[in-house]
Parts: structure tokens; sequence; C-alpha cells
């Protein structure tokens, strides 16, 4: 009996339990509906959906295509902020390519032939500078050039404002006209070295501009050329008033047309050359500009 009514009673209980799993599940179906209806409404009302279509997904695969598609602008955005910092400076730099080829077309910076106003402009002005100084500042190579070009091109000059001169200048006009400077300098120097040995003649040992180190020193302390250096103030000969700097000097500029600051640069490269104490045979700019300043004040 106990038996029978425990199996009656697992039945009744089971059959309990069923009822009650039936009545869960019913019921999580239904909160299940509710908040899927809930979601779609939300999702409806922010019009979200391909044109033609439904608003309404039917399954997850358009919401993984939409997010894949969201999260692909959020991380391309980055990019595109770049490439359009970058086509931004491109067309700054563009706009002021055009900008300098208007003021060009604008300028009428024309000296009837461009080529052959640089080479007369570099080839004259050069010349007048290193007349006036060997070692030129910035300041004075603006000047003689400003002042050539206003003599010899005033027309030409009159068309172009300040700025488009200065433009034109530093393009065209500075760098050659420094190397040109720089050139004629060597000339002189190389002139200078020249005719101190041509004047002391057989007074003086050659050496050779390429000489080592041991041979200038050598050279330099042998006893013909501290002779020589000590001459280089002194007449030729007995009684004569021309000293051997002074010919050195006639020799260079047969004319005498020589300015006072390439006469000093002269007696100063010369002293330089045969000075025992100076152990090369190059000159250093430092100690030329300070020795040729001394010579300067005494003409």
């Amino acid at each position: 009996k106990f038996s029978g009514f425990n199996l009656s009673s697992k039945k009744a209980a089971k059959k309990s339990d069923n009822k009650s799993t039936t009545k869960k599940a019913s019921l999580e179906s239904t909160r299940r509906t509710e908040l899927s209806e809930s979601f779609y409404d939300k999702v409806d009302s922010l019009e979200i959906g391909p044109s033609g279509t439904s608003p309404y997904y039917e399954n997850s695969n358009s919401f993984e295509s939409l997010a894949r598609s969201i999260s692909k602008i959020i991380e391309n955005q980055g990019e595109l902020l770049k490439e359009v910092k970058d086509i931004k400076a491109k067309v700054r730099i563009m706009e002021t390519r055009l900008k300098d080829i208007e003021e060009k077309l604008d300028s009428n910076f024309d000296f009837s032939n461009d080529k052959t106003f640089k080479e007369d402009v570099i080839k004259s002005v050069s010349k007048e500078i290193l007349t006036k100084a060997i070692y030129p500042e910035e300041e004075l190579i603006r000047a003689e050039l400003d002042r050539y070009v206003r003599s010899n091109y005033k027309e030409d000059y009159k068309k172009n404002t300040p700025n488009q001169w200065n433009a034109y200048y530093t393009r065209n006009i500075n760098g050659p006209l420094l190397k040109q400077i720089r050139s004629l300098r060597g000339t002189l120097t190389s002139s200078i070295k020249k005719n101190t040995f041509f004047v002391f003649g057989n007074l003086l040992d050659p050496i050779n501009n390429s000489a080592s180190s041991e041979e200038i020193r050598v050279w330099k302390g042998s006893k013909k050329t501290k002779d020589c250096y000590k001459k280089l103030f002194k007449e030729i000969e007995e009684g004569s008033e021309e000293t051997y700097i002074a010919r050195v000097l006639k020799k260079i500029w047969p004319e005498e047309d020589a300015s006072e600051e390439n006469v000093a640069y002269a007696i100063a490269v010369a002293q330089t050359i045969l000075n025992p104490d100076y152990d090369k045979l190059t000159i250093e700019e430092n100690v030329i500009k300070k020795l040729a300043a001394r010579h300067l004040v005494s003409i």
C-alpha cells in the first residue's frame, strides 16, 4: 500500500511539475516576445533600415553587418582626417606657387635678356666690391648692387617693387655673386704670391703650394726666407726709394690704380707668406683680416 501510494504520489508530482514547467516556459516566451517587440519599436523609431524595406531586421546578420560598417567607419576616421590634412597642406603649397607665378607675371621683371643682365651685374659688381672690401659684408654687397642696377638699368629697375627686386636678388644674384667675389679674391691672392717670389728672385727658394707641413716648416726656417722677410720693407738698392714690397705692388698693378684696401691686403699676404712664425702657405681669413686692417691705417 505504501509503495502504491508512493508511486501514485510520484506520478502526481510529475504531472504537477510538468504543468509548472509548461507555465514557466509560456511565461518566459511571453517576456521574450515583449522585450523583442519593445527593442524593435525602438529601432523602428530610429528609422534604421535599407530603403524600400521593413525597418525591422528578421535576423541578427543584419545587425552584425551594421555593426561592422559602423566599426569600419570609426576605424577609418583617423586615416580620413590625416588625408584631409594632407590635401589641405598640398592646396596651400599650390596656392603659394600660384601666387609666385602671378607675381612674376605681373612684375614685368624683364631686362630684355635675363642671362646677359645677370652676367653683367655679377661681373661688374664683384669687381667694384673687391676694391672696397676683400671680405665684404652683406650690407656693402647690396648697396653696390642696387647702385649699379639703378645706374645702368634705371627703367627696368623702376618697374619693380622692393619686394620683387629682393626676391629676384635672392634667387638669381646672391649665390653667383658671392662665388665670383671668392674667385676674384683667390685670383688676387695667387697674383700676390707669384709676384712676391718673382721680385725676390734667387734670394728666395721656391716652394710648391701642395708642400707638406714638414717641407713648409723647413722652408720657413731657412736663412733665405728669413732674410727676405726682413727685407720686405727695405730698399732694393741702396739710395733707391723703391722697396721690395713696393715693387711687388707695382707688378700686380702696373697702373698703380689699386685701392687702399687692395694694397693693404697685398702687403698682409706677402708678409704672411714669408713670416717664419706663420707655419702655413694658405691664408686664413681671421689672420689676414687683422694684419690688413693694421696696414690700412698706415697707408
